[in-house]
């Protein structure tokens, strides 16, 4: 038997890596086979997991743009936001802040079942004040923050919000990194292997050990380092020692593989 692991770069907001490992005899026309079904699944899965965040926030921006929903009524804002993350479980906190860094935000709190809002005032924060002086058309995906004293890392999107050619301000959504972890181990998954997600080549963001909160995620390591990864396996993807391209597999466009050996084990990425 080996565990397969097929590997695709793919682009939703950041540059991802999405890794399939499958259990499979070792016959190459059948992980062949396998191959392109497994991860244009996992593909679809990871891109409508993080797509639908940018949908919700292009639909929320549109109708704030076009007066539909005024944003100095506090108590609107709350419901729409509120049923914006009854929608979504991988949005953590919605928020929209105008030109002048002025926000309400809406929080739920799953653990509790509990909903919060609240304002603030970012007028005097050079950070979200550069942020929103470098505000791109459409989605705006930013690098993963950790946060030391909640021990969690998230994700952040920005929504510009237009009228006409004025800007008004942005949504932003904030997605715990280990939601990602949760999604990628679910149920609906299983059937496809065990998945991991990397951001770049050196970060892992989605896997099984990550779905709890973990320590030391702070600015200076919001992800952890794969060669240092916990598991062994997948902390060798990058080795040069023992490793073997697979040229037997005819592999789909836009997938690699190779062969690596563990720990006197053989297994297929």
């Amino acid at each position: 038997m080996l565990v397969m692991s097929l590997l695709i770069l793919v682009s939703v907001g950041s540059v991802l890596w999405i890794g399939i490992w499958l259990a499979q005899k070792n016959t190459f026309s059948l992980l062949s086979e396998n191959a392109g079904q497994a991860v244009n699944l996992t593909v679809s899965s990871v891109e409508q997991y993080l797509g639908s965040v940018e949908h919700k926030a292009r639909f929320i921006a549109g109708r704030i743009g076009n007066g539909a929903i005024d944003t100095a009524d506090h108590k609107v804002m709350e419901d729409v936001f509120t049923g914006m993350l009854a929608g979504a479980a991988q949005i953590d906190r919605l928020m929209f802040i105008d030109t002048d860094l002025q926000a309400f935000y809406v929080r739920y709190r799953r653990r509790f079942e509990e909903v919060r809002n609240g304002i603030g005032d970012y007028a005097g924060d050079p950070l979200i004040r550069e942020k929103m002086d470098n505000l791109q058309p459409g989605a705006n995906w930013g690098e993963p923050r950790g946060k030391q004293s909640m021990r969690k890392t998230q994700l952040e999107l920005k929504y510009p919000v237009y009228s006409g050619d004025e800007l008004q301000g942005a949504i932003v959504a904030l997605l715990p990194v280990r939601h990602m972890s949760m999604f990628v181990s679910g149920e609906q998954h299983k059937s496809m292997g065990s998945l991991f997600v990397l951001s770049g080549r050196d970060k892992v963001m989605g896997h099984p050990l990550m779905r709890k909160r973990r320590s030391g995620m702070g600015d200076e390591s919001p992800l952890p380092n794969l060669k240092r990864f916990e598991d062994p396996v997948l902390a060798s993807f990058w080795e040069t020692e023992g490793r073997q391209e697979l040229r037997r597999l005819d592999l789909p466009e836009n997938i690699e593989g190779h062969l690596q050996n563990v720990d006197g084990r053989r297994y297929v990425f």
